[in-house]
């Protein structure tokens, strides 16, 4: 029998998840409410999502959710009918549960004006594998009217992760 001849598959190219970050902090309108912190820069130095149109329609729409927010100090139970109203849409949640904090809190924590505060918010791109699925946590700082991403790279521990 002959072997079959291997076709090689055609990678598509695409940004690096890192530099789709920059360019949007780069942008007046989306770093105006947005901050990232730097432990959550060197996440995003090592994310693996190879998905750049979907990460930077995400965060165009996470800075729009950010300016939205501002001086309105929304309740949680609100926060989904603004994602989707700013098309954050099915990937935003408002909270981890009660469950992934007790068992992976410390995941979800970050050093925030000095002290480490829970990053719950957050929104979640596609599923399964690193360079198909990743998530950005953050949190609403009312007093500075900005949304301050904590985490930004691999999706984090779950319920199901033991």
């Amino acid at each position: 029998f002959e072997k079959p001849t291997e076709i090689p598959v055609e990678r598509k190219a695409f940004t690096p998840a890192i530099d789709i970050l920059r360019q949007n902090l780069a942008k007046p309108d989306f770093s105006k409410h947005v901050e990232i912190l730097p432990a959550a820069l060197i996440h995003a130095e090592r994310c693996l999502y190879e998905h750049d149109g979907k990460l930077g329609k995400a965060l165009t729409n996470l800075g729009n959710f950010a300016a939205k927010r501002v001086g309105k100090n929304i309740p949680v139970h609100r926060l989904a009918n603004l994602a989707r109203d700013t098309a954050l849409g099915s990937v935003y949640r408002p909270m981890v549960s009660e469950t992934v904090v007790r068992v992976h809190g410390d995941h979800y924590r970050f050093e925030y004006q000095g002290r480490r505060q829970i990053f719950s918010e957050h929104i979640t791109l596609g599923g399964g594998y690193p360079k198909e699925c990743m998530s950005i946590h953050f949190l609403w700082d009312e007093t500075r009217a900005k949304l301050v991403i904590g985490y930004f790279g691999e999706h984090l521990p779950t319920s199901l992760d033991k």
